[in-house]
C-alpha cells in the first residue's frame, strides 16, 4: 500500500474508535471523569457544557456542580425545579440522573433516567470537572 492509503486507513480507524461502545476492559483504563465525558455524549443533544455556550433544549451545565438548581441565567426552568430548593451536589445529581421525574415531580426534563450506578457516578465526575471550584467570598 502507498503512504496515502495508509494515512487514509489510519484516519478512518481514528474516527471510528470514539464511536465504538466501551468494553469493560477499555472503560476501566479510562479515568472516572473520562468515562463520564464519554457517557455524557448522549446528553449533549440537549445540554452544552462549555462556558458561555448557549442553552439547548436543556440548560448549559457548565458550573452546575455546587450551584442552586434552576438559577442559571436565560433558561426557562420549570416551576417544580425552581421550587425544589436543590443544590447540585453529588447525591442530588446522582438522584436526578437516575430518575428526574421521581426526584422532582413536575419538572420538564424529557428523560427516563439512567439505572446504571457506575455510569451515573462517572457522569457526575465529569460534571464536577466542568464546574470551576467555588471562589472565596470577597472580604
Amino acid at each position: 500500500m502507498n503512504t496515502l492509503t495508509n494515512k487514509l486507513m489510519l484516519a478512518v480507524v481514528a474516527m471510528t474508535i470514539p464511536c465504538l461502545p466501551f468494553t469493560s476492559a477499555a472503560a476501566q483504563e479510562l479515568s472516572l471523569e473520562e468515562r463520564g465525558r464519554a457517557y455524557f455524549s448522549a446528553c449533549r443533544s440537549c445540554h452544552s457544557v462549555g462556558p458561555g455556550e448557549p442553552h439547548r433544549t436543556g440548560p448549559n451545565l457548565f458550573g452546575v456542580f455546587g450551584a442552586r438548581a434552576a438559577t442559571g441565567r436565560g433558561y426557562p426552568y420549570s416551576q417544580a425545579l425552581r421550587a425544589a430548593g436543590l443544590v447540585w451536589s453529588e447525591a442530588a445529581l446522582d438522584a436526578w440522573i437516575a430518575d428526574p421525574a421521581s426526584y422532582v415531580p413536575g419538572n420538564r426534563m424529557a428523560y427516563a433516567g439512567l439505572r446504571d450506578t457506575e455510569r451515573r457516578r462517572a457522569i457526575v465526575a465529569f460534571l464536577r470537572s466542568v464546574s470551576p471550584p467555588p471562589q472565596p467570598s470577597p472580604r
